[in-house]
């Protein structure tokens, strides 16, 4: 899905937890959640995967554009940064899936009931997280370039080696 994004890193862990001012809130008190419909959505959403056809990874709705309806659709109020709601999401969301995953599909009233997310009411803390996790996503962006041209390296030796 080219509207959407996901982040690579979880160095940020230590980032989070530091200033002990976060607290686990249920993300219904952060957001209106529904499962995503025939309509457009707009930019700064996070996707939860409810079916088994999306397992890979909670998004990030980058620009406004349809959803298909195997996500639950999270629109953030005016309390949170969404891309730091984006965050506590991704950060929650194996621990939730594997207690609550009904047998290949998450139910959606599970996901309004039961998921909590670690929230800070300070957005100046919501920005300082938000951008943290951008630097580290660059890093590791680079190193997997690095990598890359280092297994290109390898292949043309090889090659060379073993004609």
């Amino acid at each position: 899905e080219k509207n959407t994004k996901t982040h690579k890193c979880q160095g940020w862990i230590v980032f989070f937890r530091k200033g002990n001012t976060m607290r686990k809130i249920k993300i219904i008190k952060l957001a209106a959640i529904e499962r995503a419909q025939d309509k457009i959505y707009p930019a700064g959403c996070t996707l939860i995967p409810l079916s088994a056809s999306a397992p890979e990874l909670v998004r990030f709705l980058e620009t406004a554009s349809a959803v298909e309806n195997r996500f639950a659709v999270v629109i953030p109020n005016e309390k949170v940064i969404p891309e730091f709601l984006f965050i506590t999401v991704q950060r929650a969301s194996a621990r939730f899936f594997h207690t609550y995953q009904t047998g290949i599909n998450l139910q959606f009233n599970t996901l309004l009931k039961y998921f909590k997310v670690e929230f800070t009411e300070n957005k100046e803390r919501q920005s300082e997280i938000v951008e943290a996790v951008r630097k580290c996503d660059q890093i590791a962006l680079k190193e997997e370039l690095a990598i890359g041209v280092l297994k290109e390296i390898k292949r043309n030796m090889l090659q060379r080696m073993f004609p």
